[in-house]
């Protein structure tokens, strides 16, 4: 994008236009893509450089959860769950924009010339931030207790009435009839 209205169009951002053969990613945050690949259009003429020239670097994210039962009696369970996200801390950066205020507000893409002298700006193509968090662990621990099913050994029952709608018609547990 250009800075500044040279197309003359007052309220359509002005593209630059593309120098055959020089356009090049880089792939590298500091200069995503080489600026030089561009040029100041004629004045009064929109740039040939299309929308979207430049794709932005990829998302790559893996996150796992693991979860283990422990039987601490026959009335106890304690579960333990552990969640990462972003296991691999891979950083996954935003597209180049150098057009934000300070507060983080506004965004009209990536400036390469800000004035008609045709020197790109210092921080075209310079990736600023991510768009994912860094790894993130967390862990939980639950402890239920827990009602054997009247006979049988092998099913758990949770200590909540609406655990009775599972039983049959007339089942007996502890003493209370459902």
């Amino acid at each position: 994008m250009l800075g500044f209205d040279r197309c003359q169009t007052v309220d359509t951002p002005c593209r630059p236009d593309i120098v055959s053969g020089n356009l090049r990613i880089t792939s590298d945050p500091a200069r995503w893509y080489d600026p030089a690949g561009f040029s100041l259009p004629a004045a009064g003429f929109l740039g040939n450089a299309p929308r979207n020239v430049l794709r932005a670097p990829g998302l790559f994210t893996q996150d796992l959860a693991l979860r283990k039962d422990i039987r601490l009696g026959e009335k106890t369970k304690l579960e333990f769950r552990s969640e990462l996200f972003n296991v691999f801390n891979h950083p996954n950066f935003a597209a180049p924009n150098n057009t934000r205020d300070p507060t983080g507000a506004g965004s009209r893409g990536d400036v390469v010339f800000a004035d008609a002298g045709g020197t790109p700006v210092g921080t075209a193509g310079t990736i600023f931030s991510t768009v994912t968090t860094s790894r993130q662990v967390q862990f939980a621990l639950k402890i239920e207790l827990l009602r054997l099913r009247a006979g049988r050994s092998d099913e758990w029952l949770p200590r909540t009435p609406a655990a009775a709608s599972s039983l049959a018609p007339g089942a007996t547990v502890f003493g209370s009839r459902y």
